[in-house]
């Protein structure tokens, strides 16, 4: 034992003089120096030290520097490193690990006998290392440092190492042995020279394909030399980075979905994605950890949603319900939840939640029910149109025998109380007349091209209609001016302005308790530029205002703003689809005008419209009905004979009767006919035969416009005179123009109108 020696380094002297006593009584050669130069001139001066316990942090030449020196210069020294944790007791035990296999051990000497015991047993370790170098399933490498080539040989390698490697024969193993030398030469040299312990990946590969991952673990063994224990972890690698872009892709999909997407246990948030945070307003911070209750406006949401989610399992994985979610801003978001168990055996190990927004889908179905409910209104009023059509031309005809007779009756009588009633019973014909054309200009759904209008004769009908079906209890006012310049739009859009406005103004006042004013006022005003200098779509000129005024329940200021957007309605679905005013503002703006809206709330609104003066003087033209009914019809004037052969053509016998007897009475020869196809054949047999033509427009087989083309093609120059009791003027519209018809007019006809026009026509001139 007194030929090992060791040298202990280390800058401590309390350090240094305990452990050199224990060592001592272990029977040990010690020697002691304090700094790293005074190791390497120790050693200079003594080359029988075997053995140098060396502390790592020491000033000047640290020992990191030292143990360099001591390698480079004296190769076989065994060096045992110190940190600045180790203890007496650690240094002992690394000192005892260095020694051992010189035959020391952790005992006394005198505790065992070295020719029996300790051969014996170093020959029981030798083959059971043997053994378990041979068969381990590991692969094992054992590296020692050549001092001539300062590089590392192997020294021993094992079965499971060569499987490893698929080395099966000698030839392999040395075209193998320099390339496997070199790729772990740096780590097994650290290894060596620190005496840490390292675990280090190696892809080997065989040209550009990735064959082996391999794992070493490197450590020194007590002979100085540096074992590695590898394994082949190809497969666990493959796995892991099969698992890695897994979940880079699904961390990819995830974040790039549509759908909020978030992982919860416990109805817990423990993770969540980019969209969920969009769509919610919170920050991933605010939500990680949180429950879904943040979400929900009150417990019963909350509690009706998880009774749902959670309850169907495991008879469901998917399970999908419709919620509203309440985001950070207060604001809502519509959206679908669907539900899938992580492990739908184990409900409680997590559930992946996907939200979707479905605000936009929401909003179309809404909007789709809306259209569609515009769509029915549409086909209904369009239903009414063609029945008020059919009920007009039945009216008509039940009215032209009336008057016709009426005034037959007044060319007979000189009876003063007989002409009274029967001018009584002819005006109740043409109010009736009248009637009709106000039901037939509200049913009409075709519009006629936009030209000079003027706006009092509507309004006149609208009040007369207003008076009739709205309650008594609304008291409405006009004050409609005579001089009204006229406008450039068409009658059935400026229908659809005043109704709307009138039926606004019905409902607030209704709103109000039932009773209140609807005033309706019209005239012409001069706009400078101060007055419209708020008003940016106009131009300083001269307009036609119409005004309707309510004082009903007024609307509130944050909705004034919003009242001419599509759909938008504060009125119960029954009473409103919330279109009207949008309608109106998109009529009023087509023809260049502007509307404009003030209101109280409790007090009344006021709609004010200016339209475009058109500067065409339509004040002083009069209506159809007008004209007839400032004729004179006394029995003096209604006599108008003439003479010339007229061919009758309608379907209703009374008119065919009645119409016979005026122009025979009034001179006319008259072939009647209540069939269009017969008076045709009686055209065809001799057209000159007649001087004019008069027919009725609706009729079964041919119509009044197919029989007139078809006497116009036999003969160019008969006048033809045709009545309509239809209210559709896209019937006869463009038949004059065209030189199909001479004249049209409308059913019941005036008896001296129609005398007038057959004198004019069979005697021009006259």
């Amino acid at each position: 034992m007194d030929n090992i020696k060791l040298l202990l380094v280390d800058d401590e002297k309390g350090f240094i003089d305990t452990l050199t006593k224990r060592l001592e009584k272990r029977e040990l050669s010690v020697s002691a120096v304090y700094s790293g130069q005074e190791a390497l001139d120790f050693l200079q001066q003594d080359h029988t030290i075997e053995v140098v316990v060396l502390d790592v942090k020491m000033p000047g030449m640290d020992g990191i520097e030292t143990l360099k020196a001591i390698k480079n210069s004296y190769p076989l020294v065994e060096v045992v490193m110190l940190t600045g944790h180790a203890t007496v007791e650690s240094a002992i035990i690394e000192v005892m690990k260095v020694l051992e296999p010189r035959g020391l051990s952790y005992k006394k000497k005198s505790h065992f006998s070295r020719d029996s015991t300790l051969s014996k047993a170093d020959s029981m370790n030798n083959e059971k290392y043997g053994v378990i170098f041979r068969n381990i399933a590991v692969g094992i490498a054992i590296f020692k440092y050549d001092m001539d080539k300062d590089d590392f040989i192997i020294t021993e390698l094992n079965d499971a190492a060569r499987r490893i490697y698929n080395i099966d024969s000698e030839h392999k193993a040395k075209d193998w042995l320099p390339g496997f030398i070199d790729k772990l030469s740096l780590p097994v040299r650290e290894v060596h020279e620190t005496g840490k312990p390292r675990i280090i990946t190696i892809k080997e590969c065989d040209g550009d394909r990735l064959t082996l991952w391999i794992e070493h673990s490197l450590f020194k063994i007590p002979t100085g030399e540096v074992a590695s224990v590898f394994n082949d972890g190809t497969e666990q690698k493959l796995v892991e980075e099969n698992l890695k872009k897994s979940e880079q892709k699904l961390r990819a999909i995830t974040h790039a979905s549509p759908l909020g997407i978030c992982l919860s246990r416990d109805r817990k948030i423990e993770w969540v994605n980019d969209t969920l945070c969009k769509l919610t307003g919170y920050g991933r911070d605010d939500i990680m950890g949180k429950d879904f209750r943040i979400f929900y406006e009150n417990d019963a949401e909350y509690d009706r949603v998880g009774n749902i989610l959670y309850s169907s399992f495991p008879e469901t994985e998917l399970v999908t319900v419709i919620t509203r979610w309440i985001k950070q801003d207060k604001s809502v978001l519509d959206c679908s939840i669907r539900r899938s168990f992580l492990e739908p055996d184990h409900p409680s190990a997590g559930v992946v939640i996907g939200v979707a927004d479905i605000s936009s889908r929401l909003k179309f179905e809404k909007d789709k029910a809306r259209l569609e409910e515009l769509v029915m209104h549409a086909q209904k009023m369009e239903a009414m149109g063609i029945l008020a059509g059919g009920i007009a031309h039945d009216f008509n005809n039940i009215l032209f025998p009336i008057m016709g007779y009426a005034e037959l009756m007044m060319m007979d009588t000189r009876d003063d109380k007989t002409l009274e009633y029967l001018r009584c019973i002819i005006s109740a014909v043409h109010r009736s007349r009248e009637l009709i054309e106000q039901i037939l200009s509200f049913s009409r759904t075709k519009s006629d091209a936009a030209g000079p209008m003027s706006l009092q004769p509507l309004l006149k009908e609208t009040v007369k209609l207003l008076k009739a079906s709205l309650p008594s209890t609304i008291k409405i006012v006009q004050n409609i001016h005579g001089n009204c310049k006229a406008v450039m739009a068409e009658a059935v859009h400026m229908h659809q302005v005043i109704m709307n406005l009138c039926t606004n103004a019905y409902h607030a006042i209704e709103e109000k308790g039932g009773s209140g004013i609807l005033k309706i006022t019209l005239e012409n005003v001069e706009l400078s530029s101060e007055d419209i200098r708020n008003i940016y779509s106009l131009e300083p000129g001269a307009f036609v205002m119409l005004e309707v005024s309510d004082t009903g329940v007024g609307i509130p200021p944050e909705i004034t703003k919003r009242i001419f957007e599509p759909y938008f309605t504060t009125k119960h679905p029954e009473k409103g689809s919330g279109i009207g005013l949008s309608v109106v503002h998109g009529i009023v703006k087509r023809y260049g005008g502007e509307i404009l809206v003030e209101s109280d709330p409790d007090k009344g609104t006021t709609f004010r419209i200016y339209f475009p003066a058109a500067f065409s003087d339509t004040s002083g033209e009069k209506t159809g009905v007008d004209l007839e009914m400032s004729c004179n019809t006394s029995p003096e004037i209604l006599l108008m004979r003439g003479r010339g052969r007229i061919l009758l053509i309608d379907d209703e016998r009374e008119i065919v009767l009645l119409i016979n007897k005026i122009l025979t009475r009034n001179g006319y020869r008259v072939t009647s006919c209540m069939e269009s196809p017969r008076a045709l054949t009686l055209f065809q047999e001799n057209p000159y035969n007649f001087d004019l033509v008069l027919t009725d427009l609706t009729m079964p087989d041919m119509n009044g416009k197919e029989l007139s083309e078809k006497i116009r093609s036999l003969r160019q120059d008969i006048p033809i005179i045709m009545c309509t009791g239809f209210g559709d003027n896209n019937l006869t519209n463009g038949l004059e123009a065209r030189g199909i018809v001479t004249c049209i007019l409308k059913k019941p006809v005036v008896i001296k109108t129609l005398l007038h026009i057959i004198q004019e026509h069979l005697s021009p001139g006259e």
